[in-house]
């Protein structure tokens, strides 16, 4: 009876040991070499640099992408910014053309974390989307436009159409206070030239009536007024 207790026991431990290897290998290679094969959207694998267009401090980040099947994988390193050098882990699916990720950062000791939903745009050169993100400075969740692309040069190339376009809008917005303060000083001295009129119009009839009524006393002191009547 206990040789047969035994040889149960080993049984169990020995099926339940091929059912976990079985499962993982069917997880971990099976179903992604079965969807690599029947994979039918674009390949995003690869390097992506992102740029945040909102962002005052022109943060960008290169980003790595590995894909099995429809799983990502990857990482996220800050190249620029107030969080240079800081790294963060990716982990997500790509499906219909749409990317959703959460990201983490891959030191401990912090608690920054997120999600980005991306689409790709510009015939598979750009992806461009939203990152959800703890922001410390105000202890608040907010969210940010993102944009990734394939190449650095195409991050630089845009950069620096981003840095033209704020420098024209800077020089228009002076214009603009230039315009509008030789407007409000025209229109100053148009008021003060309307008000002298008014005033020496306001000022010659409030004397008429003085002149009115010294002449009318001078008429009732003239000797003219107190001769006697003829009877």
């Amino acid at each position: 009876m206990s040789s047969e207790f035994i040889t149960g026991i080993t049984s169990g431990i020995v099926t339940t040991i091929f059912v976990f290897t079985f499962r993982s290998v069917w997880h971990s290679s099976i179903i992604p070499w079965f969807e690599e094969r029947i994979y039918k959207d674009i390949k995003i694998e690869g390097d992506w640099f992102s740029f945040y267009p909102e962002a005052s401090d022109e943060r960008s980040e290169k980003v790595e992408i590995a894909r099995r099947g429809h799983a990502i994988t990857g990482s996220m390193t800050c190249i620029n910014g107030p969080d240079r050098g800081e790294k963060y882990i990716l982990t997500g699916s790509f499906r219909n053309m749409i990317l959703p990720l959460i990201y983490e950062s891959a030191n401990r000791n912090k608690s920054d974390r997120g999600a980005l939903s991306l689409r790709i745009t510009s015939n598979g050169q750009r992806m461009v989307g939203k990152i959800s993100m703890y922001f410390d400075h105000s202890d608040q969740i907010i969210s940010a436009t993102v944009v990734w692309f394939r190449s650095k040069n195409e991050l630089e190339n845009y950069m620096k159409h981003i840095r033209s376009r704020s420098k024209r809008v800077e020089v228009m917005n002076q214009r603009k206070r230039h315009l509008e303060s030789q407007i409000a000083k025209a229109e100053g001295i148009k008021d003060i030239k309307s008000k002298r009129p008014i005033e020496s119009r306001a000022t010659r009839v409030s004397e008429k009536p003085s002149d009115n009524r010294a002449t009318d006393d001078e008429k009732k002191d003239s000797p003219s007024d107190s001769r006697p009547s003829e009877s």
